[in-house]
């Protein structure tokens, strides 16, 4: 249904938000990231989504001092 919705209106934030949560829910990250985006692009004052990319930006920084971490011993 939030494909067909996207599909009608490719331009609503609301659905692109909830196509990204159930993408984020069903381990779709990339795709799920690429939506929350699309929402903030149509909306820059779509809150949850903007909370959605500063999360996925969260993980991404600590993944990469984990890394950096253990690249050190």
């Amino acid at each position: 249904k939030m494909q067909r919705a996207l599909e009608i209106d490719g331009d609503s934030d609301t659905s692109h938000y909830r196509m990204g949560v159930m993408l984020r829910l069903e381990g779709h990250f990339d795709l799920a990231e690429q939506h929350f985006r699309e929402a903030v692009r149509v909306n820059a004052a779509h809150l949850e989504a903007a909370q959605e990319l500063q999360t996925f930006e969260a993980r991404r920084k600590s993944q990469s001092n984990l890394s950096s971490s253990l690249a050190q011993t």
